[in-house]
This record gives structure tokens, C-alpha cells and sequence, in this order.
């Protein structure tokens, strides 16, 4: 039955109807009648694909979410989450949900910028540009307006419930850097788009290494840097193999969603839809104030704690005359896919959030 969902992506069987998927997926139950212990809402269960371990940081709250519908449903709205790729991996997330093969999917949206090549970069991979979570989460809420993005989302089968704002993220090396010389020849675990490039314009060497493997690229030698928020350090154990956190911030930027198939999101009941909407808002909100908690307390207690040297980076404001401007490189690449009129609508959102920026 993975195996049905994980092929529907691929593109090797036919579309999978919602009633299919169901059947084969047991995704999407409706009770005939509202639930007698769920109030106004109706007996539904759903299947969630998530492309991470639970254990990774910032996945719980995806569980949150879970938790709290159940909760305000008094029962009677039941999500599954399948950890770790088991119900499809990162890049196959949004065709299984667009396709209906599952109904809620949770991947990073930065990863389909084919697919969504205006909608992938909301709050997203624009260096040093958003200074918290709260700036990324406004950047996404208000893209998510924009025709253009509400066009592609369409077009791509699926609603956005929810997006995850990070805090800022940095370098975790294997020794100290200070300055821009220091970064010259730095091999750095950067992924995506644009964010190579602007450590490239530093005189870094950007390094594709997945993640399950950059502990092992920082005890071997092959990276010199991750490159994450500074609380995600611990969760995968990069303190044990890299002593040093440096304090240049590139800004906070959205990880990733939860997607719901367009057409079963369309299908809910307005009670349904609305309770989803507030336990989504509410998650955003609770983030927010959790992480920028976590920053504080990690960054004063924690990386001490653990033997850790926080580094003062001591050229910023070279490092922002020296580096490419990713937001100028974004409008001329949309411009050349021709999405150039919602690259001119949306360039303002960024440029405001850039000029308020702060380490």
C-alpha cells in the first residue's frame, strides 16, 4: 500500500482517487452522522506523511497539531502521523498529497520550486532578510495572498494548513570563524537554492551532504560547517563533532508545511475547516514564542553546557557589502520563468523585512 503511494508520485500508476486512497490508505473516514462525543464535527481519520524522524527538532509540532485536533474535536478528529519518509520521502510529499494518495503530507516547500517557484520561496532562502520566525511566518502569510502563489498551490492539488519558521540560522563548525577571510575556503553543508550561492559570494565552498550524513562529513573532515538554527545542534548530536557556534546570522527562514489535498480540504465541513484553521494559527503562534525562548536559552545555557564556544563574528556588515543580494537574484531568476509580475508585486514584502533586519 506504500508502495502505491510512493509509485502514484512517480508518475508509474494512474491518479489515485480520494475514495481509493482511502481504501488503500485508510486516510479519509467520514462517519454518516456527527460523532455523538465530537459535538459538531464529524468521526474523520487522516493519514499524515511526515519526511522527518519524529525525533528531529521542530517535529513535534506537527504531533501538537495532531494532538490539539483531536482535543477541540473531543475525539472525534483522528490524525496518524507515518514518521521518517515511511509514507513517502521529501521530494515525493507534495505529489502523494496533490494526488490524493494521502491527504496530509509534511515536506519543505523549498524543495519544489518547479512546482512552486514563486510559492517555494515565501519566508524562504532569502539570506539574511527575515530576523525571527515571526518575520518568516508574516513573509508566508502574506505570499500565500498573491494570486500567483494561490494559482500554483491550485495547480499543485494542495492547501497550505501550516508553515514552520526556524530560528535563525548559522554555522556549527569544526573551529572558529570570525571573519570573512575565515569563511574564504569554508566547506559548508548548504542545501537548496540561493543559499549556496550566497556563501559562495563569501568565498565558501558549499558542500551537498544529506542530512542524516553531516555528522559524519564534520568527524571525517569532509564539511567544516553545518549550517542549521543552533537549537537542531543537539537533537542530531553535531556538539559531540563541532565545537564551535558562530553567531553570524543569515536570518530565520520557513523549514517546512503541512499540505492537505486541495480537493479533500474542499470536501470538509466549514466546522471542519475552521477548527483546522485555528489549531493552525495557534501552532504558529505557540512556535513563535517557543523559539524564540529556545534561542535564548541555548545560545546562554546550553551550548555552554555542553562545552560548546559560542563565537562573536566580527564582520558583519563587510559580510553584507560582499555578499550576493539573494532578493535581486530571485526577482531576475522569476523574471526569466516568467513570473516576473509576482516577483515585482511580492520584492517590496522582502525588501521591508530586509531593512528591519537584525542579528
Amino acid at each position: 500500500m506504500i508502495e502505491m503511494a510512493r509509485a502514484a508520485a512517480r508518475g508509474a500508476a494512474p491518479r489515485v482517487s480520494r475514495a481509493a486512497s482511502a481504501a488503500a490508505l485508510g486516510t479519509v473516514l467520514l462517519a454518516a452522522a456527527p460523532a455523538a462525543k465530537g459535538e459538531d464535527y464529524p468521526a474523520m481519520s487522516f493519514n499524515m506523511a511526515h519526511f522527518l524522524p519524529q525525533t528531529y527538532g521542530g517535529a513535534e509540532w506537527e504531533q501538537w497539531w495532531a494532538d490539539e485536533l483531536r482535543k477541540r474535536s473531543n475525539g472525534a478528529i483522528d490524525v496518524t502521523i507515518f514518521w521518517a519518509g515511511s509514507l513517502g520521502g521529501a521530494m515525493e510529499i507534495l505529489d502523494l498529497v496533490g494526488s490524493g494518495a494521502v491527504p496530509l503530507g509534511v515536506s519543505a516547500q523549498g524543495y519544489f520550486l518547479s512546482d512552486l517557484p514563486v510559492a517555494g520561496t515565501a519566508g524562504n532562502l532569502m539570506m539574511r532578510t527575515h530576523t525571527g520566525p515571526a518575520d518568516s511566518l508574516d513573509t508566508w502569510r502574506k505570499f500565500r495572498e498573491d494570486p500567483e502563489v494561490q494559482k500554483e498551490l491550485a495547480e499543485a492539488g494542495v492547501v497550505e494548513l501550516t508553515g514552520q519558521a526556524a530560528n535563525p540560522y548559522k554555522l556549527t563548525c569544526t573551529k572558529p570563524v570570525r571573519t570573512v577571510d575565515d569563511i574564504k575556503g569554508l566547506r559548508v553543508r548548504v542545501p537548496g537554492s540561493y543559499m549556496p550561492e550566497w556563501w559562495a559570494s563569501l568565498g565558501a565552498a558549499p558542500v551537498s551532504v544529506p542530512l542524516a550524513e553531516q555528522y559524519e562529513a564534520l568527524q571525517k573532515g569532509t564539511i567544516d560547517c553545518a549550517y542549521s538554527p543552533l537549537d537542531q545542534i543537539f537533537s542530531t548530536k553535531l556538539d559531540e563533532v563541532a565545537k564551535y557556534a558562530i553567531d553570524l546570522s543569515t536570518g530565520s527562514h520557513l523549514t517546512w508545511n503541512i499540505f492537505m489535498n486541495k480537493d479533500v480540504w474542499n470536501g470538509l465541513p466549514a466546522p471542519v475547516q475552521a477548527l483546522m484553521t485555528e489549531v493552525s494559527d495557534d501552532m504558529m503562534a505557540e512556535l513563535v514564542a517557543y523559539n524564540e525562548a529556545l534561542e535564548t536559552r541555548t545560545i546562554e545555557e546550553t551550548i555552554p553546557a555542553r562545552g560548546m564556544t559560542y563565537v562573536v563574528f566580527e564582520e558583519k556588515e563587510r559580510a553584507d557589502a560582499e555578499a550576493l543580494d539573494t532578493i535581486s537574484l530571485w526577482v531576475e531568476r522569476l523574471t526569466a520563468q516568467g513570473k516576473g509580475e509576482a516577483a515585482k508585486r511580492l520584492e517590496p514584502i522582502l525588501r521591508e523585512k530586509r531593512a528591519a533586519f537584525h542579528d
